[in-house]
């Protein structure tokens, strides 16, 4: 449902990359993660208008996503083309 399997793959893959579960967090933890967060990845294979998402565009957090939503990066779920997207965002992030 939530993707699970693809964000296990390419945590295997990326060890070098922070990766943090948004379980157990109130509400102003998860606010300050959004500030700060280079993005917010979301692959689930359905899905109804994400509450997550929104917060995270609202705070400027990108997001990777896997509904059409202004504001959101659009993904397949598919490992290849997240871990393609993750990477452009690192080289940005990098310059």
């Amino acid at each position: 449902l939530y993707g699970i399997d693809f964000i296990e793959a390419l945590k295997e893959k990326h060890k070098d990359w922070l990766w943090l579960s948004l379980i157990n967090y109130n509400r102003l933890e998860l606010m300050q993660l959004y500030k700060n967060a280079d993005c917010l990845l979301r692959p689930t294979r359905h899905d109804g208008l994400s509450g997550m998402v929104l917060e995270a565009i609202h705070f400027g957090c990108i997001a990777l996503w896997t509904k059409n939503y202004d504001g959101s990066i659009l993904i397949k779920p598919d490992v290849k083309d997240i871990e393609e997207k993750l990477i452009q965002i690192e080289r940005r992030i990098k310059r």
